[in-house]
């Protein structure tokens, strides 16, 4: 009887430690502060090593959305948690007609591939800022994705 219960407990440890692995696992792959590509140098479109032609005075002067490359040469936002946490509030509009649209949870960083993938494609409202908030919030996704991609 003592070997079944120490068995079983020793199982749920197994388990329970999986989970907690997983977790951390998830959370470093898809957290702000676990991304892959951080900002190393200035995005100049034509210089040396720059990847892309990405516009990037299209945010306006906000320091939140200023951008530089990672050390690949790709554009990537210089503060990745500072940039979503204001796209996030200047185009709750856009974000909010995505979500409704296409049936999504709430945009955060496990599920933000798919608003950059509608955000686009957005159908059911004919109010011109809010359509223009919904495609820039695919062009922010498409900057903010590569500092996850390798």
């Amino acid at each position: 009887m003592k070997s079944m219960n120490k068995s079983k407990v020793m199982g749920c440890l197994a388990l329970l430690s999986f989970v907690i692995l997983a977790a951390l696992w998830v959370y470093s792959n898809h957290s702000p502060s676990g991304n892959k590509n951080k900002y190393v140098r200035e995005y100049v479109i034509g210089a040396q090593g720059i990847k892309g032609s990405v516009d990037i005075t299209q945010w306006g002067d906000d320091p939140a959305y200023h951008i530089g490359a990672d050390r690949k040469g790709y554009a990537v936002f210089k503060d990745l948690e500072r940039a979503f946490a204001r796209m996030k509030i200047d185009y709750a509009a856009g974000i909010e007609a995505i979500r409704k649209e296409f049936e999504l949870r709430p945009l955060s960083m496990e599920n933000y591939q798919q608003y950059g993938t509608y955000g686009w494609q957005l159908t059911e409202t004919e109010d011109a800022d809010t359509v223009a908030q919904s495609q820039l919030v695919t062009a922010f996704m498409d900057i903010f994705e590569n500092s996850y991609v390798d």
